[in-house]
């Protein structure tokens, strides 16, 4: 008998001031997706687990959604994905680079510093042919928060080891 496998495809975000997901590459028998790269609907799976990327209040949330409409990824790389990077057209034109630099920027600026899932993000550009609209590839940072009493309660260690993942923001279509 053939072991089932075990597929989880999230939306874009839960309430409490949510505004995209995470997915962490991990051996975990679990392959998560969700709809990407715009009209194409495409649905990447990648096998690991997923978090959702919260803010700090409503006018964050507010904030960020209008930094992420601004940025505009649908835009930028509807129905794309995938194949057409790694046409000659795409790479001689310098879009791709320009593109992920744009979504590094975007990162540094809107989620690493604004997120208090306890995760800093950077693009992962030994991935870069796997951008599409809606599905980053990233590597992540995570933090522990440890709890040891006194005047100063709690103390944050960033961990040093930058794990794989994706980051989706929903798609425009």
């Amino acid at each position: 008998m053939t072991a089932e496998k075990l597929i989880v495809e999230f939306s874009e975000c839960y309430p409490g001031y949510s505004v995209g997901n995470s997915i962490i590459c991990a051996k975990t028998g679990i392959f998560c997706t969700s709809q990407v790269n715009g009209i194409a609907c495409s649905h990447p799976e990648v096998e690991g687990f997923y978090m959702n990327i919260f803010v700090n209040s409503q006018e964050d949330e507010v904030n960020f959604r209008k930094e992420l409409e601004e940025f505009d990824d649908c835009k930028r790389g509807c129905a794309i994905g995938f194949d057409a990077w790694n046409s000659d057209d795409i790479e001689e034109s310098g879009y791709l680079n320009k593109y992920v630099q744009a979504i590094d920027d975007f990162l540094v600026k809107n989620v690493s510093k604004k997120s208090v899932s306890g995760s800093i993000f950077e693009f992962d550009y030994s991935r870069i042919t796997e951008v599409m609209e809606g599905w980053w590839p990233v590597l992540i940072r995570l933090k522990n928060t440890e709890y040891q009493g006194g005047s100063e309660p709690y103390k944050e260690k960033w961990y040093d080891t930058k794990l794989k993942g994706y980051l989706c923001f929903g798609s425009c279509d």
